[in-house]
C-alpha cells in the first residue's frame, strides 16, 4: 500500500492510495529458440482518498522474448473489469462529476527488430474493447529507423490511434 508517491517534483495525480502486486518469470540462459523469455503479471489499484472510489484498477498480462537475432517480440493484454473515475478531468464546473471509464480489455503486439542492423523497425498495434455498445479503439505505433553509420540516424516515427463511438465532454459556460 502507497501514499503519494510523486513527492519529488510537480504533482499531476494526488489524493489517492494504491495496492500493486505483481508476479514474473524468465529464463536466465538462452535456449534454442530466445536469448531471453519473460512473463509479466501485475494488478494495479489506486483509490481517491476523498471518495474512496476507483480511479485506476487493471491486470496486465505479457509475454517478452528476444530471439537468436536479436529481435525483440511481446504479446499481451490489459484487463479493467471495473468502472474508473478520472478524477483530474472533472465534468462539472464545481468538480462533482468526473470522467467514467468503463470496463475494458486492451490487446497488443510488439515488434521491435535489431538495432544492429543497418535498417530496423519498430511495430506496435493495439485493440480496445469497451464494454459499451460499438465502443473500440484500435492503433498503431510504427517507427522505421536507418542507421548512416555508427554515429548518425534517421528515426521516423507513425503513431495513430482511432476510437469508435468514444464519449465526448462539452461543458456549457454561462456568463
Amino acid at each position: 500500500i502507497s501514499n503519494d508517491i510523486n513527492d519529488l517534483g510537480i504533482n499531476f495525480r494526488t489524493h489517492y492510495h494504491a495496492i500493486n502486486a505483481e508476479a514474473s518469470y524468465r529464463i536466465i540462459n538462452p535456449t534454442k529458440r530466445f536469448n531471453s523469455l519473460n512473463f509479466f503479471v501485475n494488478a494495479d489499484s489506486e483509490f481517491e482518498n476523498k471518495t474512496g472510489r476507483v480511479q485506476l484498477f487493471n491486470t496486465n498480462l505479457s509475454l517478452n522474448t528476444t530471439d537468436k537475432l536479436n529481435d525483440y517480440y511481446g504479446v499481451g493484454t490489459r484487463i479493467r473489469p471495473l468502472k474508473v473515475y478520472d478524477f483530474y478531468e472533472a465534468l462539472s464546473p464545481d468538480d462533482t462529476e468526473y470522467l467514467t471509464i468503463p470496463e475494458n480489455i486492451d490487446f497488443w503486439f510488439f515488434f521491435s527488430s535489431n538495432y544492429n542492423r543497418r535498417f530496423a523497425l519498430d511495430f506496435n498495434p493495439t485493440l480496445s474493447f469497451f464494454n459499451e455498445t460499438d465502443r473500440t479503439q484500435i492503433g498503431v505505433f510504427i517507427s522505421p529507423r536507418y542507421r548512416l553509420h555508427d554515429r548518425y540516424s534517421l528515426i521516423s516515427e507513425f503513431d495513430f490511434s482511432r476510437p469508435h463511438s468514444n464519449i465526448g465532454n462539452t461543458i456549457e459556460v454561462r456568463g
